[in-house]
Protein backbone atom coordinates (compact mmCIF):
# COMPACT_ATOMS: atom_id res chain seq x y z
CA UNK A 1 0.00 0.00 0.00
CA UNK A 2 1.48 3.11 -0.86
CA UNK A 3 1.11 6.18 1.75
CA UNK A 4 2.24 8.64 -1.29
CA UNK A 5 1.91 9.53 -4.72
CA UNK A 6 4.12 11.65 -6.89
CA UNK A 7 3.60 13.52 -9.87
CA UNK A 8 5.49 14.91 -12.61
CA UNK A 9 5.84 16.61 -16.22
CA UNK A 10 4.31 19.51 -18.90
CA UNK A 11 1.33 20.86 -19.32
CA UNK A 12 -0.44 17.91 -19.97
CA UNK A 13 0.05 17.09 -16.48
CA UNK A 14 -0.02 20.49 -14.91
CA UNK A 15 -2.65 21.38 -12.28
CA UNK A 16 -3.59 24.78 -14.29
CA UNK A 17 -6.21 25.09 -12.24
CA UNK A 18 -6.61 21.24 -12.34
CA UNK A 19 -5.88 18.16 -14.12
CA UNK A 20 -6.06 14.25 -15.20
CA UNK A 21 -3.65 14.49 -11.77
CA UNK A 22 -6.28 15.55 -9.43
CA UNK A 23 -9.24 13.31 -11.03
CA UNK A 24 -6.48 10.46 -10.08
CA UNK A 25 -5.87 11.26 -6.73
CA UNK A 26 -9.75 12.11 -6.12
CA UNK A 27 -10.92 8.85 -7.24
CA UNK A 28 -8.11 6.83 -5.24
CA UNK A 29 -8.16 9.53 -2.05
CA UNK A 30 -4.17 9.70 -2.02
CA UNK A 31 -2.03 12.04 -0.49
CA UNK A 32 0.26 13.30 -3.43
CA UNK A 33 2.07 16.34 -4.91
CA UNK A 34 2.28 17.49 -8.31
CA UNK A 35 5.32 18.63 -9.76
CA UNK A 36 4.24 19.36 -13.28
CA UNK A 37 4.81 22.36 -14.71
CA UNK A 38 4.04 24.15 -17.97
CA UNK A 39 6.52 24.25 -20.70
CA UNK A 40 8.88 21.41 -18.84
CA UNK A 41 11.93 20.05 -20.66
CA UNK A 42 12.35 16.55 -19.76
CA UNK A 43 15.24 17.63 -17.92
CA UNK A 44 13.59 19.34 -15.46
CA UNK A 45 10.92 17.03 -15.31
CA UNK A 46 13.90 14.71 -14.09
CA UNK A 47 15.92 16.84 -12.37
CA UNK A 48 13.29 18.15 -10.13
CA UNK A 49 11.75 14.80 -9.54
CA UNK A 50 14.76 13.32 -8.09
CA UNK A 51 15.15 16.31 -6.39
CA UNK A 52 11.46 16.03 -4.50
CA UNK A 53 11.70 12.25 -4.08
CA UNK A 54 15.19 12.73 -2.10
CA UNK A 55 13.33 14.43 0.16
CA UNK A 56 9.62 12.24 0.12
CA UNK A 57 11.41 9.06 0.72
CA UNK A 58 12.56 10.08 4.49
CA UNK A 59 9.25 11.42 5.30
CA UNK A 60 6.82 8.23 3.37
CA UNK A 61 7.16 4.44 3.76
CA UNK A 62 5.97 3.51 0.30
CA UNK A 63 5.94 6.12 -2.62
CA UNK A 64 4.85 5.70 -6.51
CA UNK A 65 5.68 8.28 -8.89
CA UNK A 66 4.06 8.84 -12.30
CA UNK A 67 5.93 10.92 -14.54
CA UNK A 68 4.63 12.25 -17.95
CA UNK A 69 7.31 13.14 -20.26
CA UNK A 70 7.24 15.87 -22.31
CA UNK A 71 8.53 16.57 -25.84
CA UNK A 72 12.27 14.91 -26.20
CA UNK A 73 13.47 17.98 -28.60
CA UNK A 74 12.88 20.39 -25.41
CA UNK A 75 16.07 21.21 -23.46
CA UNK A 76 17.41 23.53 -20.48
CA UNK A 77 19.50 26.43 -20.18
CA UNK A 78 20.17 28.55 -18.07
CA UNK A 79 18.71 32.26 -18.00
CA UNK A 80 20.87 34.79 -16.63
CA UNK A 81 18.00 37.38 -16.58
CA UNK A 82 15.83 35.33 -14.20
CA UNK A 83 18.80 33.31 -12.92
CA UNK A 84 17.55 29.83 -12.94
CA UNK A 85 17.44 27.38 -15.20
CA UNK A 86 14.51 27.83 -17.71
CA UNK A 87 12.91 25.49 -21.09
CA UNK A 88 15.05 26.65 -23.96
CA UNK A 89 11.97 27.87 -26.34
CA UNK A 90 11.32 30.97 -28.56
CA UNK A 91 11.10 33.52 -25.27
CA UNK A 92 14.37 32.92 -24.35
CA UNK A 93 16.17 32.60 -27.62
CA UNK A 94 14.71 36.00 -28.92
CA UNK A 95 16.81 37.88 -26.25
CA UNK A 96 19.74 36.48 -27.92
CA UNK A 97 21.12 38.58 -30.76
CA UNK A 98 21.85 35.80 -33.21
CA UNK A 99 20.07 34.93 -36.39
CA UNK A 100 17.09 32.79 -36.97
CA UNK A 101 19.09 30.46 -39.00
CA UNK A 102 21.29 29.73 -35.60
CA UNK A 103 18.06 30.05 -33.48
CA UNK A 104 15.99 27.27 -35.27
CA UNK A 105 19.55 25.14 -34.72
CA UNK A 106 19.52 25.55 -31.18
CA UNK A 107 15.78 25.27 -30.63
CA UNK A 108 15.99 21.60 -32.35
CA UNK A 109 18.96 20.32 -31.47
CA UNK A 110 20.19 17.01 -33.40
CA UNK A 111 17.45 14.80 -32.35
CA UNK A 112 19.14 11.93 -32.29
CA UNK A 113 21.69 13.21 -29.61
CA UNK A 114 18.44 14.67 -28.31
CA UNK A 115 17.30 10.89 -28.08
CA UNK A 116 20.36 9.17 -26.79
CA UNK A 117 20.74 11.51 -23.78
CA UNK A 118 16.86 11.10 -23.19
CA UNK A 119 16.93 7.38 -22.97
CA UNK A 120 20.10 7.11 -20.74
CA UNK A 121 18.79 9.89 -18.29
CA UNK A 122 15.93 8.09 -18.18
CA UNK A 123 17.29 4.79 -17.59
CA UNK A 124 19.60 6.09 -14.58
CA UNK A 125 16.41 7.65 -13.17
CA UNK A 126 14.64 4.61 -13.41
CA UNK A 127 17.32 2.79 -11.60
CA UNK A 128 17.52 5.29 -9.00
CA UNK A 129 14.32 5.08 -8.22
CA UNK A 130 14.47 1.09 -7.59
CA UNK A 131 17.90 1.95 -5.52
CA UNK A 132 15.23 3.98 -3.34
CA UNK A 133 12.57 1.12 -3.54
CA UNK A 134 10.24 3.75 -5.03
CA UNK A 135 7.55 2.25 -7.75
CA UNK A 136 6.68 4.49 -10.79
CA UNK A 137 5.01 4.56 -14.58
CA UNK A 138 6.14 6.46 -16.81
CA UNK A 139 3.99 7.66 -19.93
CA UNK A 140 4.66 10.19 -23.08
CA UNK A 141 2.10 13.08 -22.24
CA UNK A 142 3.56 14.92 -25.36
CA UNK A 143 3.74 13.53 -28.80
CA UNK A 144 7.61 11.87 -29.38
CA UNK A 145 6.19 9.65 -32.29
CA UNK A 146 7.41 11.38 -35.36
CA UNK A 147 11.23 12.06 -35.64
CA UNK A 148 12.47 11.99 -39.36
CA UNK A 149 15.94 12.14 -39.19
CA UNK A 150 15.88 10.14 -36.51
CA UNK A 151 18.45 6.71 -37.04
CA UNK A 152 16.01 4.46 -35.45
CA UNK A 153 18.48 1.37 -36.17
CA UNK A 154 20.95 3.04 -34.01
CA UNK A 155 19.00 3.64 -31.44
CA UNK A 156 17.54 0.09 -31.07
CA UNK A 157 20.86 -1.18 -31.17
CA UNK A 158 21.28 0.67 -27.19
CA UNK A 159 20.92 -1.92 -25.09
CA UNK A 160 19.37 1.19 -22.72
CA UNK A 161 16.64 1.41 -25.75
CA UNK A 162 15.90 -2.07 -25.22
CA UNK A 163 15.77 -2.12 -21.05
CA UNK A 164 13.38 0.74 -21.49
CA UNK A 165 11.24 -0.85 -24.26
CA UNK A 166 10.76 -3.89 -22.01
CA UNK A 167 9.93 -2.09 -19.01
CA UNK A 168 6.39 -2.88 -18.39
CA UNK A 169 6.23 0.41 -16.13
CA UNK A 170 7.24 2.57 -19.25
CA UNK A 171 4.60 2.78 -21.09
CA UNK A 172 4.96 2.86 -25.24
CA UNK A 173 7.37 6.13 -25.22
CA UNK A 174 6.35 6.65 -29.18
CA UNK A 175 3.17 5.31 -29.81
CA UNK A 176 0.75 6.29 -27.02
CA UNK A 177 0.57 10.70 -25.62
CA UNK A 178 -2.61 12.25 -24.72
CA UNK A 179 -3.69 14.27 -27.72
CA UNK A 180 -3.77 10.71 -29.49
CA UNK A 181 -5.65 9.00 -26.86
CA UNK A 182 -8.14 11.74 -26.85
CA UNK A 183 -8.57 11.76 -30.65
CA UNK A 184 -9.18 8.03 -30.45
CA UNK A 185 -12.04 8.28 -27.91
CA UNK A 186 -13.29 11.32 -29.36
CA UNK A 187 -12.30 13.25 -26.49
CA UNK A 188 -12.35 17.21 -26.16
CA UNK A 189 -9.07 18.95 -26.54
CA UNK A 190 -7.65 22.53 -27.23
CA UNK A 191 -5.19 23.07 -30.14
CA UNK A 192 -2.22 21.65 -29.01
CA UNK A 193 -3.82 18.54 -27.91
CA UNK A 194 -4.44 19.47 -24.15
CA UNK A 195 -7.62 17.87 -22.30
CA UNK A 196 -10.16 20.36 -21.64
CA UNK A 197 -12.76 19.44 -19.41
CA UNK A 198 -13.56 17.47 -16.43
CA UNK A 199 -15.27 14.14 -18.84
CA UNK A 200 -11.57 14.37 -20.41
CA UNK A 201 -9.38 14.74 -17.25
CA UNK A 202 -11.43 11.93 -15.24
CA UNK A 203 -11.52 9.50 -18.24
CA UNK A 204 -7.55 9.71 -18.77
CA UNK A 205 -6.96 9.26 -15.10
CA UNK A 206 -8.78 5.80 -15.62
CA UNK A 207 -6.85 5.08 -18.38
CA UNK A 208 -3.70 5.74 -16.07
CA UNK A 209 -5.10 3.77 -13.18
CA UNK A 210 -5.84 0.55 -15.78
CA UNK A 211 -2.30 0.64 -17.32
CA UNK A 212 -0.60 1.12 -13.41
CA UNK A 213 -2.75 -2.45 -12.66
CA UNK A 214 -1.37 -3.83 -16.05
CA UNK A 215 1.92 -2.84 -15.89
CA UNK A 216 2.73 -4.61 -11.67
CA UNK A 217 1.01 -7.99 -13.31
Amino acid sequence: MHDFYYFNGDSYSASNPISWVDYFAKKKNILYSNNAIIGSSNSRILRSSIESLLELKNKYNKIFAIIGVSFVPRDEIWDMDSNQLVTLDNKILDKIKISDELKLKLHYQDINHQMIHFYTNLYMFINLLEKWNIDYFIFSAADNSDFGTLNWDYLKSLTIYREITNNPRIYELHNFFIKKWANKNFISTNQTGHLVDANGYSLFAEEIENKIQLSVK
